[in-house]
């Protein structure tokens, strides 16, 4: 899902938890956790690791607002 993400041209999915500070795909291969996302009601899931498909639910994580223009965001 993240590499889909990507190339659809979203490169912040989420932000930090304390500075709120942006955060999107960096490794591809979920050995970071800068991609986390909430999946179908599920937090913490990496998007490099999900597999996309039409009918799922993603929403970003740690924002207040949107992942590009968070409230808090440092």
């Amino acid at each position: 899902m993240a590499e889909a993400l990507w190339r659809a041209g979203e490169r912040t999915i989420a932000r930090s938890m304390k500075y709120h500070r942006p955060r999107g795909a960096y490794c591809f291969v979920g050995t970071c956790a800068g991609c986390q996302v909430n999946v179908a009601g599920v937090p913490n899931q990496r998007a490099c690791m999900t597999a996309a498909s039409a009918d799922l639910a993603v929403e970003s994580q740690n924002t207040i607002g949107s992942a590009k223009r968070d409230l808090l965001g440092a």
